[in-house]
């Protein structure tokens, strides 16, 4: 199982050195890797910027970037804390909807990229 793991932090840009010792059992940690797909951080980012509603959107995209931190989904969580430090003082900043969705999409690549990678882990 370790070989799978390690290519599947490899194919995220993860860190699977941090996870592994973080929590020293492999059976854990694709077990947590297989319930991220359920988590509703990302839809709740969509919809709430479908809505503009960028408080809401703060607060999943903040949710979805600790979960992919407890995870070391590295690359995963570092475009999530962009997006999340643009949107910090959405109250008191002229937050520009276009670079918000620009972030987004590139949260949304890597995010399909961590589902598409958990699918596959998942065959073995």
């Amino acid at each position: 199982m370790s070989n799978n793991l390690t290519v599947f932090y490899k194919n995220i840009d993860g860190n699977y050195t941090d996870m592994i010792q973080r929590i020293n059992n492999e059976s854990l940690i694709l077990k947590f890797i297989k319930k991220f797909p359920s988590d509703t951080s990302f839809h709740n980012l969509e919809e709430a910027l479908n809505c503009d509603d960028f408080k809401a959107a703060f607060i999943s995209v903040h949710t979805l970037k600790g979960v992919a931190l407890n995870l070391s989904f590295t690359k995963l969580a570092s475009v999530c804390s962009e997006l999340t430090e643009y949107l910090r003082n959405y109250e008191n900043l002229n937050i520009s909807r276009d670079i918000v969705i620009e972030k987004f999409e590139i949260i949304k690549e890597n995010y399909q990229k961590v589902v598409d990678e958990i699918i596959k882990l998942e065959q073995f």
